[in-house]
């Protein structure tokens, strides 16, 4: 086998080039607007009135969500930044990049089922229960097929991802109901 010592070739073991990719560049740049959507986001949150001058509780305020959701999409939007600072990896790293798409979709079409046909019908913690576990079968199933070439997950897996989805519904509808005073559907 004969090797190559032209700068222009791919490297087998990394078929990715040491410079920053479009991908990467593309990451960056989302990070930021990210990271400046959710600081503008938390600001005007804080701006929003408190209700305490009718002796409302501190935590049933307009702003709170929004302000929290706002800082938690800036933090996102900094780790994203710092994740695509490293260089592009292995073959693995561009086959996920080729199925963004079907995971976008994945994500809508769970959504869809989630809030058009769940939400409303059954109770929502059982709903947020039945979405959240879905979710990460299905992305845990994709990314260890991804690294594995195995779609099989172990009961481990299986049972990990349902003490999350069932610890996250109970958590969400709690702070819901019991925190920000929100009745659920």
């Amino acid at each position: 086998m004969t090797t190559s010592t032209n700068d222009d070739s791919v490297d087998p073991e990394n078929p990715l080039p040491e410079q920053s990719s479009p991908s990467a560049r593309a990451d960056r740049i989302t990070a930021l607007l990210l990271v400046v959507l959710g600081i503008g986001v938390a600001i005007e949150s804080w701006r929003m009135p408190r209700m305490s001058e009718f002796g409302a509780n501190i935590w049933s305020a307009p702003g709170i969500v929004p302000g929290m959701v706002g800082l938690l999409i800036a933090i996102m939007g900094g780790v994203l930044f710092f994740r695509s600072r490293k260089t592009p990896g292995s073959a693995a790293s561009a086959t996920a990049r080729n199925g963004a798409w079907r995971r976008v979709l994945t994500v809508l079409v769970l959504c869809v089922i989630f809030a058009g046909m769940l939400v409303g019908r059954i109770p929502f913690a059982i709903a947020a229960f039945i979405f959240i576990f879905v979710f990460i079968l299905l992305f845990d199933r994709e990314d260890r097929a991804i690294e594995t070439g195995s779609k099989t997950l172990s009961p481990a897996r299986v049972a990990l991802a349902f003490g999350v989805a069932a610890a996250a519904s109970v958590t969400i509808t709690w702070v819901f109901e019991d925190i920000f005073l929100v009745r659920l559907p």
